[in-house]
């Protein structure tokens, strides 16, 4: 008799900037549960952050959510090397604190097209969002089956203890040509302290709208 391989839970957070990361960060022990884990970090920087020309009379906002003047080629070296240092760091805490293996990696573009090109490799995606709300919303679990799968409800209610809240899931109406709408207004009004998409169900296009919801939502997905 041969003892069967105990599975390595791969989980990857990606995040646009290091002030987005901390929450979905927290996460990750939760959504590991209690086998092997491996952690993967993504950090999409703005376009603007890696455009390597100088503008002086153009303000942006840093990752870290300052606004100043747009960096030279030296200065834009040394925000994107301190936030990669800042990512890489706190990844490795929670990786160290999991004891679990972990890498990362810092690219440019888009948020959700980054992803969408790694997502297959990895069992959960978290997209960290920074802190917004003032009050502990609930552990949303957004598909259209009428019952959640079995692993997608124990994560959400592992998430949902270790937030102090309740699990909530949200079905879209079918064949409604204003669901995108009547999403954002319920997600608007709930105040998520987090979102679940089980990949079988989501009414998501792949990570094409994943945009669109961070921003209504407004919380780690």
């Amino acid at each position: 008799m041969t003892d069967r391989p105990i599975p390595v839970r791969r989980i990857l957070i990606g995040a646009e900037s290091v002030a987005d990361a901390p929450r979905a960060l927290r996460l990750l022990p939760v959504l590991a549960g209690e086998g092997a884990a491996m952690f993967g970090g993504l950090l999409v920087l703005d376009q603007v952050l890696a455009d390597q020309r100088s503008d002086p009379g153009r303000r942006v906002v840093t990752p870290s959510g300052q606004l100043v003047a747009t960096p030279d080629a030296e200065e834009l070296q040394w925000i994107v090397e301190g936030e990669a240092r800042a990512f890489r760091k706190m990844l490795a805490e929670i990786a160290a604190d999991t004891g679990a293996e972990w890498s990362a990696e810092v690219k440019t573009g888009t948020l959700e097209a980054n992803l969408a090109a790694v997502a297959n490799a990895w069992d959960i995606v978290v997209v960290g969002h920074r802190f917004l709300h003032r009050r502990r919303g609930r552990v949303v679990i957004l598909g259209d089956a009428p019952e959640a799968g079995g692993d997608v409800l124990a994560i959400a209610s592992r998430m949902a203890s270790e937030l102090e809240t309740d699990v909530e899931r949200i079905e879209l109406p079918v064949g409604d040509d204003r669901r995108a709408d009547w999403l954002a207004d319920r997600l608007d009004r709930l105040s998520a302290s987090a979102v679940i998409l089980d990949a079988a169900t989501a009414p998501l296009d792949g990570f094409r709208q994943l945009a669109a919801l961070l921003t209504v939502a407004r919380c780690p997905i």
